[in-house]
């Protein structure tokens, strides 16, 4: 009954308008079958993903030898009144530099 009322509704309504509601159904309609598509195909993407063929895919044990060749950066040990002085000191730079640039 409410499907019959609302296409009563349509065919009363003037052409521009009918093409709108035609198009917001077409719209709607294809974002409903694409997430379904999504959702269909990386279901069988996930199903058919195992272990060694995800390392293969995306090369993670190239990636993992990489890291490990990147060198550790040792950070200097810093005491928290050295650290202070380095933010007082800073501070006064950005003043400095703020007053002469006028701003």
């Amino acid at each position: 009954m409410k499907i019959k009322n609302f296409l009563q509704n349509v065919r009363s309504k003037p052409e521009s308008e009918k093409k709108k509601i035609l198009w917001t159904i077409v719209a709607v309609a294809g974002v409903i079958l694409f997430v379904i598509w999504w959702v269909v195909f990386f279901q069988k993407a996930l199903k058919n993903l195992t272990k060694e063929k995800f390392i293969k895919t995306f090369n993670i044990e190239e990636l993992q030898e990489r890291i490990g060749s990147v060198p550790a950066v040792k950070m200097p040990d810093i005491s928290a009144e050295d650290l202070r002085k380095l933010e007082e000191e800073a501070q006064g730079l950005e003043t400095q530099n703020n007053l002469s640039t006028g701003e």
